[in-house]
């Protein structure tokens, strides 16, 4: 079987509440500000090799600040044609967000849990576990959770980039209402969306022999709106007692 997990809705324990290294003053992303402010400070030759968008290439300066955003949650090295983006590659060093900085303090939040911008990330434990089933399969990088006041939250926390994606997504053999399908137009290609349900979930039909025995992966139909389990990982995961945004069960054809 497969487990498919969507991403939290509101905010609480599996997406807590705030901002990429906020600025105490003003409440703004101080990660976009920082990344623009870096490239800008390059030579036009670094530039070129960080980001350089394709439409217009005039335009990268403004742009580049939510590009690194793109490399968490997008699937890596990847061409996207006549999109004016570039495939995804490796993350820079500082690319990577400094702190997360919440509105609130918490208690409990859970293992897996949803940041601004549709970013995951995990704590120690859930990342040992995916690191012992699929050992160098996916990335992750530590950042600073900070609760009001300059606490830190007592656990460490990773975003997860995940590096495995398949067209496992098999539209014929799933249910009629569990995905939503806008029809192509002009030169915009069809849309097919998840439906957030739990009915919705359990007739979202994958094909078994495209993703074999994957334990964490996406599929490129729905992209980070979805992100699949295998039953050993959720296994390990129920047994640690660790807690998941809301996950069901998917058809397997």
């Amino acid at each position: 079987m497969v487990w498919g997990m969507i991403l939290p809705r509101g905010f609480g324990d599996y997406w807590p509440d705030g901002d990429f290294e906020k600025d105490p003053k003003t409440g703004d992303n101080g990660w976009f500000r920082r990344l623009t402010n870096y490239y800008a400070e390059q030579t036009e030759e670094e530039q070129k090799r960080l980001f350089e968008y394709a439409v217009d290439p005039s335009l990268s300066a403004g742009k580049y600040g939510t590009y690194p955003v793109g490399k968490f949650k997008k699937e890596p090295d990847r061409t996207r044609d006549g999109s004016g983006k570039l495939p995804y590659g490796d993350v820079e060093p500082h690319e990577v967000p400094k702190s997360f900085d919440t509105d609130k303090s918490y208690k409990s939040l859970a293992s897996l849990i949803s940041l601004n911008s549709r970013l995951l990330a995990v704590d120690e434990r859930l990342k040992t576990i995916i690191e012992r089933l699929e050992p160098g399969m996916h990335e992750f990088f530590p950042f600073a959770l900070m609760m009001p006041k300059g606490k830190p939250y007592p656990k460490q926390y990773y975003i997860l980039r995940i590096r495995q994606y398949f067209d496992a997504f098999s539209k014929e053999s799933t249910n009629v209402g569990s995905v939503q399908v806008i029809p192509a137009y002009d030169d915009v290609p069809e849309l097919i969306e998840v439906v957030a349900t739990k009915k919705a979930l359990s007739g979202l039909a994958m094909r078994k022999e495209v993703f074999a025995n994957a334990h964490l992966w996406r599929d490129r139909t729905f992209e980070e709106e979805l992100t699949c389990f295998s039953d050993e990982l959720i296994a390990e995961i129920q047994s640690e007692g660790l807690k998941l945004p809301k996950h069901y069960k998917l058809k397997v054809v």
